[in-house]
């Protein structure tokens, strides 16, 4: 009987002890959380202050890009799928202005593009983990970026077209005139799908395959819809092929 109750007191204690150990796994994990959810919001905040209503990035940004782009990203690359959210921000960082830009064109609205793509790195830092490096790392948050987008879209489904027509006629700030506004308006028209294989095609310059991946469609798929869009932006333009 003893030799059982020392069994059961031994038992508990070891369930204790596994309690504390996980708790204490826990605590790290839920700390290292914060960490990076403080870095991403600071990323987010820094830049999106430097981005105008038409979705261009100012000099500084530019310039803040280009000095992060000489850092080795596959040194950010491995300490970031340790967990190191300070290597994940300046992972981010190297390729933040495009995804910004391409967020803005699938969207056409500043505060929409914040608030998706604030999720999006969010859920980056959370499955960085699991990237196998099977495509790109830019690539790959284009995809998490790209589907931020689409979820923000289903959510906010009657504002849509709206969110694109309220950005559509702000002054143009680079003084390109109403063949520009006009280009934006009728981009803004087409569905959030033909707006996306556009950009990620004709603007990102991403070939059929990388399109293909972020899409999570075939590459059939990107051909038949990348037609498909650009021959509705033609028909928006008035049959302008230009």
């Amino acid at each position: 009987c003893r030799h059982g109750i020392e069994e059961r007191v031994g038992g508990v204690a070891d369930r204790i002890t596994r309690g504390k150990q996980r708790a204490e796994r826990h605590e790290r994990h839920g700390a290292q959380h914060h960490q990076a959810n403080q870095s991403v919001e600071g990323l987010h905040a820094q830049h999106s202050r430097r981005w105008n209503a038409s979705g261009r990035c100012s000099v500084t940004t530019f310039v803040m890009t280009t000095m992060a782009r000489m850092e080795p990203e596959s040194l950010h690359l491995r300490k970031a799928r340790d967990g190191d959210p300070v290597a994940f921000t300046a992972l981010v960082r190297l390729h933040d202005a495009q995804l910004r830009a391409y967020a803005f064109r699938i969207l056409g609205d500043r505060t929409a593009m914040d608030d998706a793509l604030q999720n999006a790195y969010l859920n980056a830092f959370r499955a960085i983990g699991r990237f196998r490096g099977d495509a790109s790392f830019k690539n790959w948050m284009y995809r998490i970026v790209h589907n931020a987008c689409i979820d923000l879209i289903r959510r906010r489904r009657d504002e849509d077209i709206e969110l694109f027509e309220t950005a559509a006629v702000v002054t143009d700030p680079a003084g390109a005139g109403a063949a520009r506004l006009d280009i934006i308006a009728a981009f803004g028209r087409l569905t959030a799908e033909h707006r996306a294989v556009l950009a990620l095609v004709d603007v990102e310059g991403l070939d059929y395959a990388a399109a293909a991946d972020v899409l999570s469609v075939p590459i059939g798929t990107v051909r038949s819809r990348l037609n498909r869009a650009r021959a509705a932006m033609r028909e928006q333009l008035g049959g302008d092929g230009s």
